[in-house]
């Protein structure tokens, strides 16, 4: 083993042996033209080496030396040989028990008279465990500021807020001195980034500076490809080489370090970017990326769920809006009523001709009142999925025809005149008649909503290009903007201009339309009218109507028979005991499941039998239904015609399921019930 120059009893070298043991430094010399290397016992501890088995040399020491980090080593060591800075590293070395160290090393350099390097004289330590605590404290450190990160970022729900907490605290992680959250322009068409959240900076400091652009430096962040980095941006040839600028402009923050991440709200596309910068080079590495990356991906899910709270107060909002102008117009409607029966009871020498404008009008109140009890059971059941169809052949041309001579009335009360087009009267599609009927009168309602008396709302039916059948309306109103065009299926959006009402009509049209995998295309713009369009797929007409997809037709035939009708209330109970008795009916009613079993073995042992059975499906909180009571005749033998009345949809299916021959949704036309009645009871005789 060499020794360095100099007695090695002298006081003064073992003195400062010891003292370096204490302070667990390891010491060495090289002597540069022998190539002598003198290490103390902690030297060679430290290295994981015997002296016993291990001669030091430059060379040996380059061999425990990881692979890695050997030729820094080597370049550092030269460089203060030809005059650089004094020797001093970090390295690691890899022990013969495969063990790694950190070391850190330090050491002078000594010239001869001439200037020649003579030798080298150092210290290295042990810098692994230091650095493993520190690196733990900066990790519970960390985790500390990353919980406190993912707390505010979960805990905020307004979306503003939400992006200026997820922007500050994310400059503070990474160490950035700037901060900001960009995002894309929408639909605008254009490469536009507007800045929704800064940190770091005022606001001021982004006035008068042009709009950011998916340039080659910005776009992997706002196309979602991936992470940007630059140690150095006036280095960097992706930024600055956009006309008119050269580098940045003037007046910009003083970013040299750049580190941008995309921020996604769903997996269909980015929804922004933060960005971050600091005046001085090389300030971000892996560790920054990595953290950015994971505090974007809590971020991406913070914003989902407050976009999601935001919708769904949105949506509060906007049941508010329509409860309100609903239950408006609902007792507008009731007043009507109330004013016309009011009216006729306290004046029963009222003139006939006065008294039938009196009900009419209370007619109409009850009709719009239905309509939208309806409408907002209808709006529900598309929302939540759950409108049922039931879709056979349906020649148009016969259909139209009737939904024409419905809104010929309603358009000549108003000075509206309401003509039809038929270009081919034998078109079929699938579809349920009375759903179809109604999205095509919510279309035509809106068409008549917005003719002036003296005007015309046509209605068609007509082959399409590409084969599809086509029913359209067509008005001379005032048009739509097209830019508003995406928006009028929405549930209670109302473009600018339009006339009171509760929104939900349109959106109802096109749940319907889609409901049998159509479409409706609108062609309208301002001082232009309006055309709605529903396009359905034609089928091939059948071979013969079945019996039972033939509309009801009025009949001045008169009824004979007995007619059990069940209804927990009284006042619809004597109602119709007195309309159906006008048709030649005997109604007997009763209140419950249990009455109407009860009456109708009463008549099987008396010899008068009932022919058919009308019943509420809600008979009493608590009682049996009206499908229970459907199974009930359905099971006796002959089974009995059975008729239910419900304002719920999934109720008359209920019904349906259970055998019902007829179906009827509240409010119930009398004239209705009794066209269907007469179906399943024989005419009177004579």
């Amino acid at each position: 083993m060499a020794t360095p120059a100099g007695p090695s009893s002298n006081l003064a070298h073992r003195l400062l042996t010891q003292a370096a043991a204490l302070a667990e430094l390891g010491l060495w010399s090289w002597e540069i033209a022998s190539g002598d290397l003198y290490w103390s016992p902690l030297t060679y501890r430290l290295h994981g080496v015997s002296p016993d088995t291990f001669e030091p040399s430059f060379e040996a020491f380059l061999e425990l030396v990881h692979p890695d980090d050997r030729e820094r080593v080597r370049r550092s060591i030269t460089g203060t040989l030809d005059g650089g800075p004094a020797y001093a590293t970090d390295l690691r070395i890899i022990r013969p028990d495969g063990s790694v160290r950190l070391l850190g090393t330090r050491g002078e350099l000594e010239r001869d008279d001439a200037g020649l390097p003579l030798r080298m004289v150092g210290v290295v330590h042990d810098l692994t465990d230091l650095l493993e605590a520190r690196a733990r404290r900066a990790s519970a450190r960390l985790n500390e500021a990353l919980q406190r990160f993912a707390g505010a970022v979960t805990a905020e729900l307004d979306l503003e807020l939400l992006v200026q907490v997820v922007t500050d605290e994310a400059t503070a992680l990474v160490g950035a001195r700037y901060g900001a959250f960009f995002y894309r322009l929408g639909e605008s068409g254009t490469d536009d980034l507007l800045l929704w959240a800064l940190s770091g900076a005022p606001r001021a400091a982004f006035r008068g500076l042009p709009t950011p652009r998916t340039t080659t430096l910005f776009a992997p962040t706002f196309e979602g490809t991936g992470v940007v980095r630059s140690d150095d941006l006036t280095r960097d040839g992706r930024y600055g080489t956009n006309t008119p600028f050269d580098g940045l402009p003037e007046g910009h923050l003083p970013v040299r370090s750049y580190l941008a991440v995309p921020v996604h709200l769903d997996h269909n596309g980015t929804f922004g970017g933060l960005l971050f910068g600091h005046p001085e080079p090389e300030r971000f590495d892996e560790h920054s990326e990595r953290l950015a990356r994971g505090m974007a991906d809590w971020a991406s899910i913070a914003f989902q769920n407050a976009a999601l709270y935001d919708r769904a107060q949105r949506a509060v909002e906007a049941r508010d809006d329509v409860l309100a102008v609903v239950s408006h117009d609902l007792r507008h409607a009731l007043s009507v009523v109330r004013a016309g029966v009011d009216h006729t009871l306290t004046h029963p020498d009222l003139r006939p001709a006065a008294r039938n404008q009196v009900l009419e009008a209370a007619r109409r109140g009850v009709l719009h009142a239905a309509r939208l009890a309806n409408d907002l059971r209808d709006a529900d059941g598309i929302a939540r999925g759950q409108l049922k169809l039931t879709r056979r052949p349906l020649g148009l041309g016969e259909w139209i025809e009737r939904v024409h001579t419905q809104h010929q009335l309603i358009g000549h009360r108003r000075g509206i005149d309401v003509e039809l087009e038929v270009d081919d009267a034998d078109l079929w599609v699938e579809a349920d008649a009375s759903r179809l009927a109604q999205a095509f009168d919510n279309l035509i309602s809106n068409a008549l909503k917005y003719s002036d008396p003296g005007h015309a709302v046509t209605l068609g039916v007509r082959a399409g290009p590409d084969g599809a059948a086509r029913i359209w309306v067509r008005d001379r109103g005032p048009g739509i903007d097209p830019a508003l065009h995406h928006r009028l299926f929405e549930r209670r959006f109302q473009a600018p201009g339009s006339r009171p009402g509760a929104g939900l009509g349109l959106a109802i049209a096109h749940g319907i339309v889609q409901r049998h995998g159509g479409r409706i295309e609108v062609d309208s713009a301002p001082g232009a009218g309006s055309t709605f369009t529903i396009v359905l797929d034609q089928v091939e007409p059948p071979a013969e109507l079945a019996a039972e997809g033939t509309p009801a037709t009025a009949s001045d035939e008169r009824v004979a028979g007995r007619v059990l009708f069940v209804d927990d209330d009284p006042d619809m109970c004597h109602l119709a005991a007195l309309l159906l008795g006008a048709e030649g009916l005997h109604v007997v009613a009763v209140p419950s499941a249990a009455a109407a079993r009860e009456a109708l073995s009463a008549a099987d042992g008396n010899g008068h039998p009932f022919h058919a059975v009308v019943t509420d499906h809600r008979l009493g909180q608590g009682s049996e239904s009206g499908v229970d009571l459907c199974v009930t005749c359905k099971a006796r033998t002959p089974p009995l015609p059975v008729l239910v009345i419900s304002g719920a949809l999934e109720a008359l299916d209920a019904a349906r399921a259970a055998g019902a021959e007829g179906t009827l949704l509240k409010p119930v036309a009398f004239d209705e019930l009794a066209a269907m009645l007469r179906r399943h009871i024989p005419p009177a005789p004579g």
